[in-house]
């Protein structure tokens, strides 16, 4: 999932995701992405720039969006 979150390369991202899905639940797997997202963008709050933190909630998003997340 780490790696998923930080490659902007979306084919790749997919393929990671798909080997993360083909070894756990897919309830885990949402829940591994959500929890990495907040991590970054907490971290990016308390150490970044504005623009830093929108450039993480979005890719948090997509992130999120491909994983099934709600």
């Amino acid at each position: 999932m780490t790696l998923a979150l930080y490659t902007y390369d979306y084919p790749l991202r997919d393929e990671l995701l798909a080997a993360g899905a083909a070894q756990t639940d897919p309830d885990a797997l949402v829940l591994y992405a959500a929890h990495m997202v907040l991590r970054q963008v907490d971290w990016t709050i308390r150490h970044g720039e504005a623009s830093e933190v929108q450039w993480f909630l979005g890719v948090g998003a997509d992130l999120l969006t491909a994983v099934g997340a709600d």
